[in-house]
């Protein structure tokens, strides 16, 4: 079992996931990494459509 089994963190992209330059931070990314590495799952929950999120 990991630590986050079962969690779901979901995140919106612009002023919260996303940076001023529209980037995800190295530190943003590796707690990223170990949320999901534990069991954690993860999710954009943003007013965008599709394609304006690739």
């Amino acid at each position: 079992m990991g630590k986050f089994d079962g969690i779901l963190l979901a995140s919106d992209m612009d002023g919260t996931l996303l940076d001023d330059n529209r980037t995800i931070g190295r530190e943003t990314i590796a707690a990223l990494e170990y949320f999901t590495e534990n069991g954690g799952y993860f999710s954009l929950a943003t007013g965008r459509t599709r394609p304006a999120t690739a």
